[in-house]
């Protein structure tokens, strides 16, 4: 028996003989972070139910099939929902009951079970309504109405209107939750059912995501909470209000009479995509000071629940989200990311699998919309939240149709890819309806049973994730940048990063801010995506650590544009080595190489023109492409002394130009075709969309043929003998 299922069953036998509490924790096991219950650890596979009405208590019919079916799959990690929403009253009782409930309906299934609780602490509807001064204002409209309650639909399907609800900036919120917090641990800790809570998952913001109420379509926050935060926060950075005045050109700032950016302001952009910090510095430091409301939010309570539970507790939150973000980065997303990485009081991070249809689709990456690489560099699990349709239904989409076959394709595509990662998941089960049941087959049921035990007995082997790809993106840029759909967005980064997995390349994504702490030396290439704010202290390190030891650089763009205090093409060329100069198209900018030996590929932005939009003219540069229709140079390729660079003025794409990079890097490349690998944990996985012969080329240098049916298919490899263990 593998050691980690062997641990897992000694687990199972000692709380059903002592029924003890569970302490539970992350901590190093194998080269990755890892949930230890009880000192022991666990495969980080979990069932999550539906927070949706048919589906969300545990007790009745449905839910009780469900969890049953994953415990004899060999699952003893579930996720439940808890909302404030149903057990915070007006007159300030609590309802522990309903609690209880809710954990007894999962151990009455799985009398072994580890419970996390998805607890969403956003403010019931009942406070919204009677505290109207804390709640969020928007700067494009007044409040639709208010948010309502109708119990038989999902909460949180109004969270992207413009509704009166909590500002995340509001300090009495943030202390009557507090409170309420500590009431939820301190009485559910003593309780026998808290015996089995391992976890605790706190959830604001739209969708319970912590992305900033109304954010895909609206512009908050301009009430007085946050206007209030705003000026605390300005008086931190900048001190006095001189130096304000300086930052914001402007003579007349003060720190107790400004207010928050109208919409005019936040959409003012001088500098073609970006706005210019000489005259946006307000906007931008707007935009900041709301995400480190997020930020502050999440650290404060996961310490709360820390510090109230009477034993260690694991604390994760929906967090880190970079990729599918409807180019709506700055007004929602998640741009602290490496506050909350850093902070001892929060242990994991989650986030879906992308919707995108590059990742998504049969053919696509099956990839997070997060980095995991980067949680795990900061000792952090990461948790993907497998929320994929299957041929029994779709929640959103009426239109949606599968089959048995292809869902058991992208089931296991789904699940290989974290354990590649050194990361874990849950089945969130949406289901037909939002109820449930979106697994409940026998052959779906069939194989998620075989990927527990693939996970099971892999997990407990070294992580050894191979990638000699590094792939770098950046954060702060988008306080600079535009906030809207453009032609730029969708191919500098959600396209961008699907063409990656399609390369053939096992490869790590962190952020900018993480270079430093990096062991750069197992990478032989090094990918600056979004890289368009750098100041000059990581230029330097760029210079002296990573440009060396013959590794080979890639920059899109216009990296370095921008420092955060002023724009300038000349950065460019400081950074690069690349020489640049400005360049204008009246229409969508499209790149075609013409360079011999190199690949006979073409790719462009979504329709529209670009500003600044820039043209290589460096001599010492081997031209690679040119904008089509003209002679400007668009794609170089520069070999230096100690290194080589390559300079694409659009998001490089195409997988075939990809491994034509790598493979002059000397990348392992995996495949030779634009299929989907996912490497690590001593498995390789193969997800194709054409089948047909497969030519696979093992980390050890052993080859594989694969025939495979035409269509679509999943193979997991024996990344050392290349035996087929899954199909």
């Amino acid at each position: 028996m593998p050691r980690i299922v062997f641990l897992f069953c000694l687990f199972s036998v000692s709380l059903v003989q002592a029924q003890l509490p569970i302490a539970a924790k992350v901590a190093p096991y194998q080269g990755k972070p890892s949930i230890f219950l009880n000192d022991t650890p666990v495969t980080p596979m979990i069932y999550a139910m539906t927070d949706s009405p048919g589906g969300r208590w545990s007790w009745e019919e449905y839910p009780q099939r469900h969890l049953k079916q994953f415990t004899q799959a060999g699952f003893n990690l579930f996720m439940v929902s808890i909302w404030f929403q149903d057990i915070w009253r007006p007159d300030g009782r609590f309802n522990m009951d309903l609690v209880r409930r809710q954990m007894r309906g999962v151990l009455d299934a799985n009398p072994n079970a580890a419970i996390i609780i998805r607890l969403h602490i956003n403010a019931p509807f009942w406070w919204n309504t009677a505290n109207p001064d804390e709640c969020t204002r928007y700067a494009d409209g007044p409040w639709l109405r208010d948010t309502t309650y109708w119990e038989a639909r999902r909460y949180i399907e109004e969270d992207i209107r413009r509704l009166k609800i909590h500002s995340l900036a509001s300090e009495k919120w943030k202390t009557e939750t507090t409170q309420k917090l500590t009431q939820f641990c301190q009485e559910l800790s003593a309780l026998s059912e808290g015996n089995a809570v391992v976890g605790i998952h706190p959830c604001d913001g739209v969708s319970h995501e912590w992305h900033y109420w109304g954010f895909i379509d609206h512009e908050p926050d301009t009430s007085q909470p946050m206007t209030v935060y705003f000026q605390n926060w300005l008086k931190t950075k900048y001190k006095t209000e001189a130096a304000l005045r300086v930052a914001w050109n402007n003579p007349a700032a003060g720190f107790t009479t400004l207010t928050v950016p109208d919409t005019a302001e936040r959409n003012h952009f001088t500098d073609g995509l970006f706005r210019d910090p000489a005259v946006g510095r307000r906007v931008m430091d707007y935009f900041e000071a709301q995400h480190q409301v997020v930020a502050d939010d999440i650290i404060h309570f996961c310490r709360t629940i820390k510090e109230n539970w009477t034993r260690p507790i694991l604390t994760g939150v929906f967090y880190g989200y970079y990729f599918m973000l409807f180019s709506r980065q700055v007004t929602g997303g998640h741009l602290k990311i490496d506050q909350v990485l850093r902070s001892p009081y929060v242990d994991y991070l989650s986030a879906p699998q992308s919707y995108w249809g590059g990742a998504r689709n049969l053919g696509g990456s099956g990839q997070s919309r997060g980095l995991s690489a980067a949680a795990r560099l900061h000792g952090k699990l990461f948790l993907d939240e497998m929320d994929d349709g299957t041929a029994l239904g779709h929640p959103y989409d009426k239109a949606w149709k599968s089959t048995i076959p292809l869902d058991l394709i992208k089931l296991t595509r789904n699940t290989a890819q974290p354990l590649a990662r050194g990361a874990g998941l849950w089945y969130y089960d949406f289901g037909p309806n939002f109820q449930g049941g979106w697994w409940d087959h026998p052959q779906l049921m069939q194989r998620i049973t075989a990927l527990k035990t693939l996970y099971d007995t892999h997990y407990a082997a070294p992580l050894n994730h191979p990638a000699d790809v590094l792939v770098v993106y950046d954060t702060d840029h988008y306080y600079a940048y535009k906030n809207r759909w453009n032609p730029l967005s969708e191919n500098s980064l959600d396209d961008f990063s699907t063409d990656l997995y399609r390369s053939g390349a096992a490869f790590d994504e962190v952020y900018l801010s993480d270079l430093k702490g990096l062991d750069i030396g197992k990478y032989k290439v090094v990918v600056f995506a979004n890289t368009w704010r750098i100041d000059e202290l990581t230029k330097a390190f760029i210079q002296k650590k990573v440009a060396r030891d013959g590794r080979h650089l890639v920059w899109n763009y216009l990296p370095g544009y921008t420092n955060g205090q002023r724009n300038d093409l000349a950065m460019v060329s400081q950074l690069t080595g690349i020489k640049v100069a400005p360049f204008a198209l009246p229409t969508t900018p499209k790149i075609t190489l013409t360079a011999p030996d190199w690949p006979a590929v073409s790719f462009a932005l979504k329709k529209g023109t670009v500003q600044p939009l820039a043209q290589l003219r460096d001599p010492k540069a081997a031209t690679l492409a040119v904008y089509e229709g003209t002679n400007a140079v668009a794609l170089t390729m520069k070999k230096e002394k100690t290194f080589t660079t390559y300079f694409c003025t659009l998001p490089l794409r195409a997988p075939e130009l990809w491994r034509a990079i790598f493979s002059r890097a000397g990348v392992h490349l995996y495949v030779e075709t634009n299929d989907v690998i996912h490497a690590g944990g001593g498995l390789l996985t193969l997800h194709t969309k054409t089948g047909g012969p497969k030519h696979v080329r093992l980390g050890n240098g052993k080859s594989v043929e694969l025939n495979l049916p035409d269509g679509a298919a999943t193979v997991v490899l024996d990344a050392a003998t290349g035996a087929v263990l899954m199909q």
